[in-house]
């Protein structure tokens, strides 16, 4: 009888250190996390696309939102509203550009520095042509220069 009461409490007390433990541990790792990851940076920029018989039709409202070396983005153009996905690796850049309830163009290039890039873009394979996109401005606090640096892999 005596050894059931001694137990209790210190299974009580092995109980909470152990609650104590895991919550030490998720908070040690939503701080990693935090520390580690990447800020995001949102870019205004301008951008074009090239297609015979249609020209150089021009992106509007283009804005990029960079973590790492990912981004996602939006924007609008001729053929309608559009969102981007893409990924920079070194110097080379790899764009999926979808059309809201419409098809999806590739776009693939790489850049010669100064917030340039431009490629080829296809569309199924059967069309395609010439584009550039330029990352004009930051969008933020405007007190820091941040660099967009690529995904090491």
């Amino acid at each position: 009888m005596g050894t059931e009461l001694d137990s209790a409490p210190s299974q009580g007390i092995v109980v909470n250190r152990a609650s104590e433990i895991v919550a030490l541990s998720l908070e040690l790792k939503i701080s990693q996390n935090l520390i580690g990851a990447k800020p995001m940076v949102k870019m205004q920029c301008e951008g074009w696309w090239e297609q015979d018989g249609l020209g150089r039709p021009p992106m509007h409202a283009l804005t990029i939102d960079f973590q790492g070396g990912e981004f996602h983005g939006q924007g609008l153009d001729r053929v309608g509203l559009f969102v981007l996905h893409g990924i920079v690796t070194g110097d080379k850049i790899e764009i999926l550009k979808q059309y809201i309830g419409q098809h999806s163009i590739t776009y693939r290039g790489t850049t010669q520095g100064e917030g340039v890039y431009f490629g080829d873009w296809e569309c199924d394979g059967r069309i395609g042509g010439r584009w550039s996109i330029c990352f004009r401005s930051i969008q933020g606090d405007g007190q820091s220069i941040q660099q967009i640096q690529p995904e090491r892999r």
